[in-house]
């Protein structure tokens, strides 16, 4: 055997262990997303926070939205554009065997909820600059309303931190002065 058809043969077998190894991530279509049984998230929002039946189905189709966004780019975080999407998301969490058996079905894995409190505001602002992305450029052909949206909230924790940090070094200075050290 030549040592062209050697390597050949090496490089398709390493492709083929390569992809055996790749972790299980389902095809998921927009359709099996579309198909996904929310009538008990809805009643719980209507009995429990009192939305009307137009505002769960906005927040319900925004969420649907979010999914899709979450399936196509896998491993990046999402950060919610709208404070009725992201109560639709806790909602189906608190549904804690319909929201696990979705997440295995979409994704092969448990998708958890990070809240923006835990994390700096510059990985927000970057997650939310991503989001605003990902969502004009699937869902949003026209304009850029909630991208939008969604940066500006990132853009208030940046300059939030910033306001906190200088409020912080203030009442050092001011404590200093206070105490007679200068």
């Amino acid at each position: 055997m030549s040592y062209l058809f050697i390597g050949i043969l090496v490089v398709v077998v390493m492709a083929v262990i390569a992809s055996a190894v790749t972790a299980y991530r389902p095809t998921v279509t927009k359709r099996q997303i579309g198909e996904l049984d929310f009538n008990e998230i809805h009643a719980q929002l209507k009995s429990r926070k009192e939305w009307e039946d137009e505002r769960i189905a906005a927040a319900d189709a925004e969420y649907r939205k979010f999914l899709w966004l979450l399936a196509k780019y896998p491993g990046e975080m999402m950060v919610p554009w709208s404070q009725d999407m992201d109560d639709f998301w806790h909602q189906h969490i608190l549904n804690t065997a319909n929201y696990t058996a979705t997440c295995k079905r979409l994704f092969g894995k448990y998708i958890h909820h990070t809240p923006e409190n835990t994390t700096n505001a510059a990985t927000q602002y970057t997650a939310s600059h991503k989001t605003s992305e990902r969502y004009q450029r699937e869902f949003d052909k026209g304009g850029a309303t909630r991208a939008a949206a969604t940066v500006v909230q990132a853009i208030v924790a940046v300059v939030m931190d910033a306001a906190v940090a200088a409020v912080e070094v203030d009442a050092a200075d001011t404590e200093r002065v206070f105490m007679g050290i200068h």
